[in-house]
């Protein structure tokens, strides 16, 4: 859904440059007052921050190791950046660090368009696959529509009553429902009317079997749907993860306002017994379901974990859509036998020019199917188009997971 932050936002309260702990470590109580390389080593939101810190006071050693964590992390630095930090690099230092950066930005493309979502639909955020009947479902944020793909057309699915913005959106397959995420942002075409809340809709018959309101403040973005039917749910306004255990009536908090400074992606374990949490800003907090401990998930390796957005689990590892990173990015994230650590980072597509925005995602077989170009920045409020460009199709992806 659309993000709170921005990568090149500067955070506030960063005081120091260090490395990640070894083990995991937990997620802090308060984020935001936190918000330092010490707490969130994973984050390149938050080491940009700190640098430019670095170079205010005057502090060389500070420049020199935040952006070779940088660089290691896989980030990038633009030409001016580069030149701010030009006068505190010593003789070769700087053609080393530039041809790291370059590296770090070079075009992957491997993914293949699946089909398009004509242009008249407007900020297509999140998409589903339905395994059983091989159906792709998407929704839109400004009108609030549902659309399934059969055959090579694409035709509106009726939601009886209120509906908001769709944001995110999870087969039940065993349960045949497609649960959907409502609720508001700015470009929402009638927010008067918008539902905040789930939204269940029964596979077989494409008609609403179910709504869960948001009982609180913000509203929903992502969400993840457990073994036994639970629905997990991101609330990026407000920091909080909901849950809507069966039969619930309305969702409650499964994580406090505030937990987080603005989670998105949200995926489980394969044993079903940890939740994923993708801050934007910070990084993935790891959930232990059953007792409740939050942690951050930490690599081995320096790695660049901010910024994502879509997140999906494919076997015993990560699929993370990086849009707020830089660059944009998707990635697999190889864990450890645990779940606990990220063991490795495969960069699988970069800086595809054939993207706009990428958002979420989900896996098709051995694929993962992702919105390319949402478009938010074409839109202001109300859904009133930006500049005089004419509207275009969003593009719908395709990327291979082999291996």
């Amino acid at each position: 859904m659309r993000r709170l932050i921005r990568p090149a936002l500067l955070l506030s309260g960063i005081a120091c440059l260090a490395a990640a702990p070894p083990v995991p470590a937990p997620w802090p109580a308060s984020p935001a007052a936190t918000a330092d390389p010490a707490h969130f080593p994973e984050s390149a939101m938050v080491l940009r921050a700190a640098i430019g810190e670095a170079i205010e006071r005057d502090d060389g050693d500070a420049v020199v190791a935040g952006v070779e964590r940088l660089a290691a992390m896989g980030g990038t630095l633009s030409l001016a950046s580069r030149a701010r930090i030009a006068p505190f690099l010593a003789p070769g230092e700087e053609e080393a660090l530039s041809e790291k950066f370059d590296d770090n930005a070079d075009i992957i493309a491997r993914s293949v368009l699946e089909t398009e979502v004509p242009a008249e639909h407007r900020i297509v955020e999140g998409i589903a696959w339905d395994a059983a009947t091989r159906r792709l479902f998407a929704g839109t944020v400004i009108d609030g529509r549902l659309l399934v793909r059969e055959g090579r057309s694409w035709r509106t699915v009726p939601l009886d009553g209120p509906v908001g913005g769709l944001f995110g959106m999870a087969v039940d397959g065993p349960r045949r429902i497609l649960w959907l995420t409502s609720g508001l942002a700015e470009q929402v075409a009638e927010p008067q009317r918008a539902f905040r809340g789930l939204i269940a809709v029964d596979l077989d018959r494409l008609a609403v079997v179910r709504r869960v309101p948001l009982a609180g403040a913000g509203s929903p973005g992502d969400l993840a749907i457990g073994a036994d039917g639970s629905v997990y749910v991101s609330n990026g306004e407000t920091g909080a993860i909901h849950v809507c255990r069966p039969g619930c009536t309305a969702l409650v908090d499964l994580l406090p306002a505030g937990r987080f400074r603005n989670p998105q992606g949200l995926a489980l374990s394969r044993d079903g017994k940890r939740l994923y949490i993708a801050d934007y800003g910070y990084g993935i907090a790891l959930l232990d379901l059953a007792s409740g401990a939050l942690t951050r998930l930490a690599a081995a390796t320096p790695a660049m974990l901010d910024g994502i957005d879509g997140l999906v689990a494919y076997r015993d590892a990560l699929i993370a859509i990086q849009n707020g990173s830089i660059p944009r990015r998707i990635i697999r994230l190889r864990l450890d036998r645990k779940g606990r650590e990220v063991r490795a980072v495969d960069v699988l597509e970069r800086a595809n020019p054939d993207w706009g925005e990428p958002t979420l995602g989900a896996i098709a077989d051995k694929r993962l199917i992702f919105v390319a170009d949402g478009q938010w920045e074409r839109f202001s409020a109300r859904g009133a188009a930006i500049g005089r460009e004419p509207p275009r199709a969003t593009a719908i992806r395709a990327l291979p997971l082999a291996n």
